[in-house]
């Protein structure tokens, strides 16, 4: 079960690579986003912040184009989503040769036998995420090619401290 262990942790430690670069742009670049992000979105569901993360950096990341990249991505990685939940917000149960696992979902608790999670489709979600990340470094890297400023600096605006 040890493969089995790795894999949820590499799955959830690079979707938590993907959700912190994800935040990182939001507050640096959503006070000044037309318009702007509202000071409340770092408390608003995943879904309403990579929205708003596709709005903002979509037009900066993908200036020229139909922003096809970043919307592509953000599809991809809300599929993944239901995978990650069931991972960070489960209850595993690892033997020899399965997993078990139970989750709450909308108040009720489901028990998962029927799923297709094991050490290798785990490492398949993984690799499927840490593609996002290369992705998204690559659109960073092309925004910083056309700016000669840097992103501007992570510290959230005082309306933020809340």
């Amino acid at each position: 079960p040890d493969d089995v262990f790795r894999a949820i942790g590499h799955v959830l430690c690079q979707w938590a690579y993907f959700e912190q670069h994800m935040n990182e742009d939001l507050i640096a670049l959503g006070p000044g986003a037309t318009p702007p992000t509202d000071p409340s979105l770092m408390s608003r569901t995943f879904r309403k912040r990579i929205a708003q993360w596709e709005r903002i950096v979509g037009p900066m990341f993908e200036p020229d184009s139909t922003r096809k990249e970043t919307a592509k991505l953000c599809g991809e990685i809300l599929k993944l989503k239901k995978s990650r939940d069931y991972l960070a917000h489960g209850t595993w149960g690892v033997g020899d040769d399965s997993i078990t696992l139970a989750t709450y979902k909308y108040g009720q608790i489901q028990d998962l036998h029927d799923h297709d999670l094991n050490a290798a489709s785990l490492e398949t979600i993984a690799a499927s995420i840490s593609e996002f990340n290369a992705r998204i470094f690559r659109l960073r890297n092309g925004w910083a090619r056309r700016n000669p400023q840097p992103l501007p600096p992570l510290t959230p605006p005082e309306e933020w401290s809340g």
